[in-house]
């Protein structure tokens, strides 16, 4: 889950890295996908970046679920990414950070 708004200038340096990562990811077969969590202030804000992300996102109409999803994994600043598998819930809170260092493939999990 990624989440991040237009107007905060970390989040918009980080997004063509995370493009270009996510891309050569899908590119090479795995099965992965990224889920946008606007923290953006109006559908324009939200609608001008994320026609910028190849990924899915959350409807910026469906603040409730933002929301709920922001508290329940501990949201409380951006930009975040977190990496998350279908049965163990999150497994790296780091995921910015372990994208940077590692621009030139995915950091899965062992």
């Amino acid at each position: 889950m990624r989440c991040s708004a237009h107007w905060c200038p970390p989040c918009r340096a980080f997004t063509p890295k995370l493009r270009k990562v996510y891309l050569d990811t899908i590119n090479s077969g795995k099965e992965f996908e990224i889920v946008f969590c606007s923290a953006d202030s109006s559908s324009r804000e939200f609608s001008e970046y994320f026609s910028t992300m190849p990924w899915k996102a959350i409807p910026f109409e469906k603040s409730d679920i933002r929301s709920k999803l922001s508290e329940r994994f501990g949201i409380r600043g951006i930009p975040t990414l977190l990496l998350v598998d279908e049965t163990s819930g999150v497994y790296n809170s780091e995921g910015r950070a372990s994208v940077t260092m590692n621009p030139n493939g995915f950091p899965w999990k062992n």
